[in-house]
């Protein structure tokens, strides 16, 4: 009989909340501080600025700057937790049992070669974390 291993997946619906609360923030600071006028963003229109300027700059629309920072580091946030959701969707970690079965479970060649697949992919998005900190 082949051994059933249990895995828990990524949590999307902690992920939503995530994006839920994110858009509600900024909606709420949109009413608080109130938004930079579309003329000196140089843009036609709020969404057009923001899809243009949401990865690759700062998405400064807010009138107070302390709110731009707040934004701006949150969005790096919840990128970094989207690419952690897609990770833990593609390798899901396995659940943990207790020391008895571990010691008798020998670690088979489909184990080792998910975990290093998923090593691999911390491996290359570090690469990537660090060239854009640098670059920034």
């Amino acid at each position: 009989m082949a051994n059933k291993i249990k895995r828990s997946g990524a949590k999307w619906d902690v992920f939503l909340y995530h994006v839920i609360l994110f858009v509600c923030i900024h909606l709420l600071f949109v009413q608080i501080f109130g938004l930079v006028p579309l003329s000196e963003l140089g843009s036609v229109d709020y969404k057009e600025y923001i899809k243009d300027n949401f990865l690759n700059h700062g998405v400064n629309i807010y009138k107070n700057s302390m709110a731009n920072t707040i934004s701006a580091i949150w969005k790096t946030i919840l990128i970094i937790h989207l690419i952690l959701e897609i990770i833990e969707t593609i390798f899901p970690k396995k659940i943990k049992k207790g020391k008895k079965e571990l010691v008798a479970e020998e670690i088979s060649d489909e184990k080792k070669e998910g975990r290093a697949g998923r090593a691999w992919v911390y491996l290359i998005i570090a690469g990537l974390l660090e060239i854009m900190w640098a670059s920034a």
